[in-house]
Parts: structure tokens; C-alpha cells; sequence
């Protein structure tokens, strides 16, 4: 997806900050009502086990299920917009809609995921 193209809806988003490190945004489905994911994951805990080329954060959306070690390496907050570059892709998301505090939490995940700066990080 290039940035000339419309971004993609996002209606909610999910965070979570235990042993998995995820941002999660849920982007609305062609099917109304329906949404896909797209997932920013990554696992410290059990990351040192990995390849180093298979280590970093690990990007998934519903709509590719062909994304297998698809892993991020440019993140930005351009405004209401989230510019997500990934090995194979470039997502943009619309998180207009979200609670100001889901997003507030994801940026607070995003510097957890970066402590090594496998890769770039514009808050904005």
C-alpha cells in the first residue's frame, strides 16, 4: 500500500504490555460492521531464542495472510495518521476515531518495543 492511497479506518485499537508486547488496531472490513487486524507484536522475553534476522517487531494484517516474518521498520504519528512500513508493506491507519487514551497507551508500548531501536520511531 502506497501513502498515496486512502488510509484504512481504524475503529478501535487493543494494547497489551505483559510478556507480549502488542498494538493492535481493528481497520473496518468492506462488510459493514466487520473489521481485520492489523498487529504489532514482539516478545522480549523469548526473543534471544530467535534468529537474529527473525528478531524486532512482528507485523500481521488479516487482509495479507501471506505477511510470515513481515517485521516493522518505520513507525510514525503524522497527526490522526500511523504510517506503519514493514519489510514487505506500508499500512496507513486513520486512528481518528479511537479513544485518545488507547492511543496514549500505544505510543507508552511502541518505546517499550523500540529499548533496542530495531527500528524508527516518529511519535510526532
Amino acid at each position: 500500500m502506497s501513502l498515496d492511497r486512502q488510509a484504512e479506518s481504524v475503529s478501535f485499537m487493543t494494547n497489551e504490555d505483559g510478556d507480549d508486547l502488542i498494538v493492535s488496531f481493528a481497520v473496518d472490513d468492506d462488510a459493514p460492521g466487520e473489521v481485520l487486524s492489523v498487529i504489532l507484536m514482539r516478545t522480549p522475553k523469548f526473543e534471544h531464542v530467535l534468529d537474529p534476522a527473525e528478531r524486532g517487531v512482528h507485523v500481521s494484517h488479516e487482509r495479507y495472510p501471506d505477511s510470515d516474518n513481515e517485521l516493522l521498520h518505520r513507525l510514525a504519528f503524522r497527526g490522526d495518521l500511523v504510517e506503519v512500513h514493514s519489510t514487505r508493506r506500508t499500512y496507513l491507519l486513520d486512528v481518528s476515531r479511537v479513544d485518545a487514551a488507547d492511543v496514549t497507551s500505544a505510543r507508552r508500548i511502541l518505546k517499550q518495543m523500540n529499548t533496542d531501536h530495531s527500528f524508527e520511531l516518529d511519535l510526532g
